[in-house]
């Protein structure tokens, strides 16, 4: 587990074996009924539309209500668009949320497992009787092919475009293109250009005081968000611009921190919910915090952490080495939305630490001496650290849970030098001499706080 306390520094080696596992098990989820069924099932025009509760009309274009979608139904087959089940495909020009977040989840399987699993077809099912056949590579070429055909970017629903999802999907993209050598990106980059152009005002003339919420290219109408507005479209959308471009979006997040930034007394902070308003939006503010770090406003992030910690109901499962938020719900399962938009605050250490995944992502480390077999949950990894110049990795671990505590175990280092001769210190004790015979060392220790370095001496 990362550490969470503000200033903590990351490892920049981290074993990757079991977050594999998780985003595999992800991304294999995402291919299923539920991550697409409202695609499929709400077709044409929500019927509900003429009833929606007072105070609704807010998320609406002006002069919209009454006959407008809300932001959620699909429309799938609306606005005489013929119906499309294939949530890859979607008509042509829709279905963002579905494929972009698709291809974030397989790129980011791709980057810390540089499992090629994806690039070969897989099959996207609804039930037994729909299917579609797609592969990595066509996912990308057909959000290149829509950007481009699109200039005011691919719509999630019919026919609502968000910034927001494009603004990850781009980010997607490009780093399905940092492992493939391909430019699918560039398509994104002019549509960037659009949104700069049409997306982002100023109604004061000092700098941007609201961006698009979303825009319907149909109706050439929109729905912005104000810097008074509710921030909960504000901080996504700037969390993933700014991996794409930090000169476009710096501006945003200074006029989001002028507007909902709210310190308190005992040297927390969160962000409003809404201007104007001191209601914390805990989401929000759990990614806000990451947001922040990544921007270098290390005080702020600090003060928007200790928040986390103070109001979040932090939960520690030391018998099963688990940890979440709980919110004050009182619910015998954590809510994983919530806590997805939190634990960002924890990973984010320095700044530029997410935007370099996107800017300069790491390759080298899938050559390099790597960490594998750890009984997880019952030991974890704390710090993996291979230093190339000094030809020498750190390990540290810890045990998972209590009872773990003493137990035997193993790991294996791979990729190391074939043939080559390696010292390995364990705890600082005097180092012992091994041979790589396979590229491989065997390391027999117990549970609990132990440190390794391996070092190739020749």
């Amino acid at each position: 587990m990362p550490c969470c306390s503000p200033g903590c520094r990351p490892f920049p080696g981290p074993w990757r074996e079991e977050y594999a596992r998780i985003l595999g098990f992800l991304a294999d989820r995402y291919l299923e009924y539920w991550s697409f069924y409202e695609w499929v099932e709400h077709r044409g025009d929500d019927p509900k539309r003429g009833d929606y509760p007072k105070g609704f009309e807010r998320m609406l274009p002006d002069g919209q209500s009454g006959h407008y979608n809300l932001p959620g139904w699909a429309g799938n087959g609306s606005r005489k668009e013929p119906y499309d089940p294939d949530p890859i495909r979607a008509g042509g020009r829709f279905g963002l949320m579905y494929k972009g977040y698709l291809n974030l989840v397989l790129s980011m399987y791709r980057y810390v497992s540089d499992d090629g699993k994806y690039d070969r077809p897989f099959e996207v099912r609804y039930d037994e009787k729909l299917a579609w056949s797609w592969d990595h590579r066509k996912l990308n070429q057909l959000l290149a092919d829509q950007w481009r055909a699109h200039e005011e970017g691919i719509a999630c629903e019919v026919s609502k475009v968000y910034p927001w999802c494009n603004t990850l999907s781009g980010a997607a993209t490009r780093l399905y293109d940092a492992f493939h050598g391909t430019r699918f990106a560039d398509p994104y980059y002019r549509w960037q250009r659009y949104y700069a152009a049409h997306y982002v005002g100023s109604d004061q003339g000092n700098g941007p005081d609201w961006l698009m919420g979303y825009y319907d290219p149909d109706l050439k109408v929109g729905r912005p968000d104000h810097g008074r507005a509710n921030v909960g479209n504000w901080v996504p959308t700037l969390w993933h611009g700014v991996a794409m471009d930090e000169a476009l979006f710096r501006p945003l997040y200074d006029t989001m921190i002028r507007s909902h930034y709210r310190p308190q007394g005992d040297g927390t902070a969160h962000l409003a919910a809404m201007g104007g308003t001191d209601v914390d939006l805990s989401i929000v503010t759990g990614l806000g915090a990451a947001l922040a770090r990544d921007m270098g406003d290390t005080d702020k992030a600090d003060a928007m952490a200790r928040w986390i910690e103070a109001k979040y109901e932090p939960l520690r499962d030391h018998e099963r080495g688990e940890f979440a938020y709980g919110f004050g719900f009182n619910e015998a399962w954590p809510r994983g939305q919530y806590n997805a938009w939190v634990m960002p605050s924890h990973l984010v250490t320095h700044p530029g630490h997410w935007r370099g995944i996107f800017q300069r992502p790491n390759v080298a480390k899938f050559s390099q001496p790597t960490v594998e077999g750890i009984d997880f949950p019952s030991v974890r990894v704390r710090v993996a650290r291979y230093a190339a110049a000094r030809k020498r990795l750190d390990v540290e671990l810890a045990a998972g849970t209590p009872d773990a505590v003493g137990r035997p175990m193993a790991f294996r280092v791979t990729r190391l030098v074939r043939g080559g001769r390696y010292t390995v210190v364990a705890n600082d004790a005097p180092g012992v001499e091994r041979r790589a015979t396979d590229g491989t060392l065997a390391i027999r220790t117990t549970a609990g706080p132990q440190r390794f370095s391996i070092h190739l001496i020749g």
